[in-house]
């Protein structure tokens, strides 16, 4: 598992939450910037993803794509729990995530580009927003 909060190194640009890798896995045609470039998640990020797939695809294709991600989870400590709390907190009429503000404050501390379609973090520093509007355009056959 990487650890880039405690290595200092930096593998990757992006990190995405939860629904940007669903709709990369879906071929969105929005988030092609992101089909096939190496980004980071949380392992709540990967429990969200298994658990959406799970009931929307079966048990077979959530391990499998569950596995997949493995290299690119990353880990984080208290200093990231204690800042995500805080964001959450400040943002609360934005009604975020506890996942979203672990990721997102990840991001910030490790120099990654926050990448969602939550409407909650439009207009946010170091976060590529897309726009609903664009999420309904997928290419042919899903990913997964």
């Amino acid at each position: 598992m990487n650890s880039a909060e405690n290595s200092g190194q930096r593998t990757t640009e992006f990190f995405l939450d939860t629904y940007a890798l669903i709709e990369v896995l879906k071929g969105n045609r929005a988030y092609t910037n992101y089909f096939d470039v190496p980004f980071s998640i949380t392992k709540l990020n990967l429990f969200e993803l298994h658990h959406y797939l799970l009931r929307e695809k079966g048990d077979e294709i959530a391990d499998r794509a569950a596995e997949a991600y493995i290299p690119n989870l990353v880990d984080y400590g208290l200093a990231i729990i204690k800042k995500a709390s805080k964001f959450r907190t400040k943002h609360k009429q934005k009604d975020l995530s506890m996942t979203d503000c672990v990721g997102y404050i990840f991001a910030i501390e490790n120099g990654l580009l926050f990448v969602t379609g939550d409407k909650g973090f439009k207009d946010v520093e170091n976060v590529d927003f897309i726009s609903s509007s664009n999420r309904s355009l997928f290419i042919a056959g899903p990913v997964v």
